[in-house]
């Protein structure tokens, strides 16, 4: 495995849970907000917020580590 595929691993797995899990089942599993909110007991717009605020944490910490220049947009 590519050195940086285990270092991106690792940086989603340090997400907070509330936030890994819906990047994780949105991007990996590729489900529809509305499938997630179902399964999560949340609203859909709870869904969208978290999918935000956890692709805007994943930013700042692929920054940091040197993965992106300032300029990305995931």
């Amino acid at each position: 495995m590519d050195r940086r595929e285990v270092g991106l691993d690792d940086l989603i797995r340090q997400l907070p849970e509330e936030y890994r899990r819906v990047l994780e089942l949105r991007f990996v599993a590729e489900w529809s907000l509305a499938e997630i909110a179902q399964t999560m007991g949340l609203t859909e717009s709870a869904v969208k917020t978290r999918v935000f605020r956890g692709r805007k944490m994943l930013l700042k910490s692929l920054q940091k580590e040197g993965y992106l220049d300032g300029r990305a947009c995931i």
